[in-house]
């Protein structure tokens, strides 16, 4: 199954164990975000939301609830980065690499917010204002979907990101798969590019 063959009908909603830690809401997502894109194998409390009614005559399926609750990973098979899984509701921008005048003004705005040894490292990247969901282009404000307008990406492999730099942003675009942590960027009013608050990727504690 892909993105674009993406059928909800086929899939079974799962929920990571909290660990009842009293944070239960965050250390869930967490996990969510931490195996994102990955195949594993896992060990979870089966709820089937579909039942049979009086005298079996009728199967009714509950919409949109937890097939397979308390899940925990036992292992991790595969991973996939954020070029390549499988995205079922988000809207789904392009990604393409900044002009060199663009490259200039969005350098010199992560060079204000960022630490200068990360400045000449960074590639930038624009992103498209049209969002696409499963295959359908649709016109979208940044404003309503998410408030980058572009990302200075940091190359994490050792033989570079040549060919594997992101194609596509989407709510939940960081995942431990990838060869690159982004910041994600915007303009202000005047046309000058800044990085967004609260825009630190996420720390991977995980070897890769």
């Amino acid at each position: 199954m892909t993105t674009e063959t993406f059928d909800y009908q086929k899939c079974l909603e799962m929920e990571f164990d909290g660990y009842s830690n009293g944070e239960w809401l965050t250390v869930a997502a967490k996990t969510g975000e931490l195996f994102r894109f990955a195949t594993v194998r896992i060990e979870a409390i089966f709820d089937p939301n579909c039942r049979v009614t009086y005298k079996n005559k009728e199967i009714v399926c509950i919409d949109r609830v937890i097939d397979l609750r308390n899940a925990h990973v036992l292992a991790v098979l595969s991973r996939k980065t954020s070029n390549e899984g499988l995205v079922s509701s988000s809207l789904i921008f392009s990604v393409t690499p900044a002009s060199p005048a663009q490259t200039s003004a969005m350098r010199f705005g992560f060079s204000l917010d960022k630490k200068a040894t990360l400045m000449n490292e960074a590639k930038f990247f624009v992103i498209a204002p049209e969002a696409k969901i499963n295959g359908d282009n649709r016109p979208f404000d940044l404003k309503s979907g998410t408030d980058a307008k572009g990302l200075a990406c940091v190359c994490l492999a050792e033989k570079g990101c040549d060919g594997r730099w992101p194609t596509r942003f989407f709510n939940g675009f960081s995942t431990p798969a990838n060869l690159f942590e982004c910041h994600k960027m915007t303009t202000a009013s005047d046309g000058s590019w800044h990085v967004i608050e609260d825009s630190q990727p996420p720390q991977w504690a995980i070897t890769l």
